[in-house]
């Protein structure tokens, strides 16, 4: 199975490569990039780092550029590891704000990774550059690239327009998300639709966090307990109080918004408490020792999630850079697809 999936993730990348070449750079038709335009621009981008060819980038005097919030140069960074990409992109378009943005998967030394990435276009050249990139053990403990590679990547559909929602009324819907994600941590006070999903380093954690915990036989914990968010169990709702518990601030938040699309790229750094997820009951059944929590104690990982990502979040506060897409509907949250990075508290 593992043979077989590496093998699909080697062709996937050839794939994707065959077709970067021919791509090149985006040409207004005036003093506006559309959405072609925009796409064009991100998709050169990434065509000319996979070449390894930071040169051919047409960045604006005094343009800046980080990676995981710290300021670097092109040629730096992934720019001199990437070696194919993996998945096929997500573009968002915020033809309003003149920026761009990409979600996907890449093969950083021959390792699957997630990327991501947000231009801002002026005049036809890059003004501004920001990137995520997280590894496996780097973004918490979910960690499935290959969840991004065949169901994530090829999701992306216009918003039919009865159900589309105005620039704000999108800005509102994905503030209110962070405002009750660092406060009451309540899934049930966020607009989510019956039929939200939830994915976190490409692993869907509405239900295979269930399954996952049921391998494991957890699921007496509280944290566990039935409780129903429109009429279902495991939804975007439960996820949320799951995962937000020890959220502390949402904070440098900015968005990229498509309306046409019903997206918004989210990018936040969140500020964590130490030891960044659920917690595991004082004792187990007749007051027996508790069984060792997933999340903040030794063991192995429970299936699915990653050993080096839970270490990564055990036992002390940190900081999270989130780049996490949203999908909105009719006013609500239909998908979240989140890619995330740690950083040390308080940074960047």
């Amino acid at each position: 199975m593992i043979g077989l999936m590496q093998k699909s993730i080697r062709l996937a990348a050839a794939a994707a490569l065959a077709v970067l070449p021919g791509l090149a750079w985006g040409q207004s038709d005036g003093a506006q990039c559309g959405r072609t335009c925009l796409e064009k621009f991100v998709a050169s981008y990434v065509n000319a780092m996979a070449r390894h060819d930071p040169a051919a980038v047409p960045l604006a005097p005094g343009a800046v550029v980080t990676q995981n919030g710290v300021p670097f140069s092109l040629g730096n960074g992934i720019w001199q590891t990437i070696t194919g990409v993996l998945s096929q992109p997500q573009y968002i378009s915020d033809v309003e704000a003149q920026q761009a943005g990409y979600l996907g998967v890449i093969s950083d030394a021959g390792t699957p990774a997630f990327f991501g990435l947000r231009i801002k276009v002026e005049r036809n050249r890059i003004s501004e550059v920001e990137t995520l990139l997280t590894h496996d053990g780097e973004g918490g403990p979910a960690f499935e690239p290959q969840g991004f590679i065949y169901r994530e990547a090829p999701y992306i559909r216009d918003v039919p327009l009865p159900l589309r929602s105005s620039r704000d009324g999108l800005l509102a819907v994905a503030n209110q998300y962070w405002d009750v994600s660092t406060s009451s941590h309540d899934g049930a006070l966020i607009p989510y639709s019956v039929d939200c999903w939830h994915f976190e380093n490409g692993m869907n954690t509405d239900w295979e966090r269930f399954f996952f915990a049921n391998e494991k036989g957890q699921l007496n914990r509280p944290e566990y307990q039935p409780q129903a968010f429109d009429g279902r169990i495991w939804t975007c709702a439960r996820e949320a109080y799951l995962s937000t518990r020890s959220w502390k601030d949402a904070r440098d938040r900015h968005f990229l918004v498509d309306p046409e699309r019903g997206l918004v790229l989210n990018i936040v750094t969140v500020d964590v408490a130490a030891g960044g997820g659920p917690r595991a009951p004082r004792s187990g059944p007749g007051g027996a020792p508790a069984a060792p929590d997933p999340i903040e104690g030794p063991g192995a990982a429970p299936l699915g999630l990653s050993a080096a990502g839970m270490r990564a979040v055990s036992g002390r506060d940190y900081a999270d850079l989130h780049f996490e897409l949203m999908r909105i509907v009719g006013g609500k949250i239909t998908r979240e697809q989140d890619v995330q990075h740690v950083l040390p508290a308080g940074g960047p």
